[in-house]
């Protein structure tokens, strides 16, 4: 790939998003004058929006502990939108991408339109359908089951008046499902369920990605560092050119 003539005007990266798993198969493209700061932008909105396709894709792998990698497709001093658009044409007929526009300059939702339509989706009969079907699935296959006293404490709780509300007000978008509500301490039982929970490796290496967000501490192959790189450095000739 040639890298265009740099004549002090700003360097547009046309990059795509794949796994390390699979570094030729490019799941989602994009453009960005700042390749690494991107690349944490995209893991940062998978987690607040993860209804959308790119979103579901990059979770699934945080979720197996690896983090999407970036690489640079082609880098334009000019006309980066027919660019993009003509990148995402062409690898969508291999039906592996995640991107749901043609690509090029549009006007980005804020958030109050993004709100409003993840709350049309889950406002859907198919939707709800769906979550009631993954729901009984889930309970169907659960590891253990309430004791009959348990259940009926459930019962009670989510009869109160308060939880109610804010369950409802939950669903429609207006706060979390339990701001604002006491839950009070755990019960004996409960502590030492939880005790036993955080006592496996498999949980702290769960929760450990989880807050860090990128995978840190795990081993990257070497092309991660190459990419990086790459990236600081042309960052660093548009800084000089500046």
């Amino acid at each position: 790939m040639a890298s265009p003539e740099r004549d002090g005007g700003t360097v547009t990266s046309i990059y795509g998003l794949v796994s390390p798993l699979e570094p030729s198969r490019v799941r989602y493209v994009g453009k960005t004058i700042h390749p690494v700061s991107r690349l944490r932008a995209h893991i940062r909105e998978a987690r607040i929006y993860p209804s959308w396709p790119k979103s579901r894709w990059i979770n699934g792998l945080l979720r197996d502990g690896i983090t999407p990698q970036f690489i640079v497709l082609e880098e334009v001093s000019g006309d980066w939108e027919q660019a993009e658009k003509k990148w995402i044409a062409d690898l969508r007929s291999q039906g592996d991408l995640t991107n749901v526009k043609p690509g090029g300059q549009g006007v980005p939702l804020d958030r109050e339109d993004i709100t409003q339509k993840l709350l049309e989706i889950r406002r859907s009969p198919k939707y709800r359908a769906l979550m009631a079907e993954r729901t009984r699935a889930a309970w169907e296959h659960r590891e253990h089951s309430h004791t009959p006293e348990t259940l009926a404490k459930l019962r009670e709780t989510m009869r109160r008046p308060e939880i109610l509300a804010a369950l409802s007000a939950s669903h429609m978008g207006k706060v979390p499902s339990t701001k604002g509500i006491k839950t009070g301490p755990y019960s004996p039982q409960q502590k030492l369920s939880h005790d036993a929970a955080m006592a496996l490796p498999d949980t702290r290496r769960k929760l450990s990605l989880a807050h860090m967000g990128q995978g840190k501490g795990q081993k990257r192959p070497a092309e991660w560092g190459q990419h990086i790189s790459q990236a600081l450095r042309l960052r660093r000739e548009r800084l000089s050119a500046q």
